[in-house]
């Protein structure tokens, strides 16, 4: 990556109010202000006007003193002075004080962990209407931290926030009338609240509308809302979301039966822990090697070589470095039982790629790439990706970008990547999103346009791993402009949180370094 000229950023002297999401899908607000590029003598200088107007008592003053002993700025992190400030200006209802207080206090950062403080805070934002807060207050409740458990209480404050439109309150007060906690069991509010937030695109809700139509819980039973429901929710990559559509997929309920999209669903879902799905993964392992047993055959044949034994594959997406420099391509496996095209109840392995299978194409052309079971052949890879993509297929739109990007079987050209990408990006297809974001970041083919880099990665890091980990240290290094130190712990923490080991590394040292931002509960 070039390096680019760094424009520090600096603490936010407005507010930033973010919560992560509890469990399930995390929420940021954008940095407000930010400052010209910083020097020791400015920092000196603004910190002895903090210094000055906060003992005076000018609560915001007392607030941004605190941001700076936390962030260790003019001065060495001090966790301590900063509480000292946090807690004088929250005791003048400085909400954005109060909510650092809450979160230090409930994460233990740097201190014991507190819930019953955190509780305190956390009260303090969800009695002056703060609906985040009223949603976390929420869920303290149900969970008993920092006070006794009380469905009641916790049915209150989640109406609170539900009514100012929250979609996780929603989803969660939803859940609690499904259940019959804390309110009258009441299957038709439980709908409306679900689908007041799934309405907003908030993927947990969409999951459970869908297992409410697939179930006819409280509505008429209808697979196709149901379908439609789970697949909302599945695009976001919400592990649940995948494993019922998968099991749609699987038995055909109000969906064409096709045991390739059911395995690939679960596996989606598998791969992010979600225990069902690993054993149904499982249980179609089982099946596959049972029908090769059936076959005579130990691996699939030669002759079906367009089904691929259990291979690492190339999913060709540029792999940045911890350097910094743009590397080479990652890989994944695929499928563990193998692909199986046109498939009903494991259907025909003889099943040709000629036969307008879109996915059967791209799998073959996948092949011919690799060489997995047929000489290497780019042309051959070419023309298949190309068949699979007349038909819309975005992953073969995404591997034609890839070979017309490397001149691999066709000569090299950057305007044909450019277009390729795009044509995948919107389908929501997340590597073509973060290609996108790389050749606006480097200028490959299009004018060099940071702003495009950073919404194309931002689009790719909703589901993509190295997105988030690379929008951390794009953030932290401020190599698209300002620094945000804010927006770089975030980040670095959602990859952190899926088990990025570079992002768990340098998580650690922001932490050590006091430089945690607001990442919320």
């Amino acid at each position: 990556m070039k390096k680019f000229r760094k424009a520090w950023g600096r603490v936010n002297k407005t507010s930033l109010f973010m919560l992560l999401l509890t469990g399930v899908l995390s929420s940021c607000a954008e940095n407000l202000v930010s400052k010209a590029p910083a020097t020791a003598a400015n920092d000196e200088e603004i910190f002895q006007s903090y210094q000055l107007r906060a003992d005076q008592g000018d609560a915001e003053a007392q607030y941004n003193l605190g941001l700076m002993y936390y962030n260790g700025e003019a001065v060495p992190p001090d966790l301590e002075g900063a509480m000292r400030y946090y807690k004088l200006a929250a005791a003048q209802g400085h909400t954005q004080a109060q909510y650092k207080l809450g979160r230090i206090y409930y994460r233990g950062d740097g201190v014991a962990q507190d819930f019953s403080e955190a509780f305190r805070y956390t009260k303090l934002l969800a009695d002056q209407g703060k609906a985040e807060a009223q949603y976390h207050l929420g869920r303290m409740y149900i969970e008993g931290q920092g006070v006794v458990k009380d469905f009641v209480e916790a049915v209150r404050y989640l109406k609170l926030a539900a009514d100012q439109g929250y979609a996780p309150a929603q989803n969660t007060l939803a859940s609690l009338y499904s259940k019959g906690q804390g309110v009258a069991k009441d299957s038709a509010a439980a709908f409306t609240y679900f689908k007041l937030a799934a309405d907003q695109g908030y993927a947990p809700a969409q999951c459970h509308l869908g297992l409410i139509y697939y179930r006819g819980d409280g509505v008429a039973k209808d697979f196709s809302e149901a379908a439609r429901h789970l697949k909302l929710s599945a695009d976001q990559r919400y592990p649940q979301g995948q494993y019922h559509l998968g099991v749609m997929c699987e038995h055909g309920h109000g969906i064409r039966k096709n045991s390739q999209k059911a395995a690939r669903y679960y596996r989606l879902a598998a791969h992010q822990g979600d225990a069902q799905a690993q054993q149904a993964l499982k249980a179609f392992r089982e099946a596959w090697q049972a029908k090769l047993r059936d076959m005579g055959e130990q691996e699939p044949h030669a002759s079906a070589r367009w089904v691929p034994q259990k291979k690492q594959a190339l999913k060709m997406r540029h792999k940045p470095s911890y350097a910094g420099q743009w590397g080479d391509e990652e890989q994944y496996d695929m499928d563990d039982i193998g692909i199986i095209y046109r498939t009903r109840d494991f259907g025909d392995p003889q099943v040709a790629p000629d036969s307008g299978d879109d996915e059967a194409q791209y799998h073959l052309g996948v092949m011919y790439y690799l060489g997995d079971g047929v000489a290497k052949d780019f042309s051959k890879a070419i023309k298949y990706y190309k068949l699979a993509a007349d038909q819309g297929n975005p992953m073969a739109y995404h591997n034609l970008g890839v070979m017309y990007e490397r001149g691999e079987g066709v000569a090299k050209d950057l305007g044909e990547p450019l277009k390729y990408y795009k044509l995948a990006a919107d389908q929501g297809y997340l590597d073509a999103y973060y290609n996108l974001g790389v050749m606006y970041l480097e200028g490959k083919g299009v004018a060099q346009n940071f702003a495009e880099a950073m919404k194309y990665f931002k689009l790719a890091a909703r589901g993509l791993v190295q997105a988030q980990y690379d929008l951390g240290e794009l953030y932290r290094r401020g190599d698209l402009g300002a620094q945000d130190l804010e927006q770089a712990f975030y980040y670095t923490k959602l990859a952190a949180d899926q088990g990025h080991a570079q992002a768990q590394q340098n998580l650690g040292m922001m932490y050590y370094g006091g430089q945690d931002g607001t990442e919320g509960f």
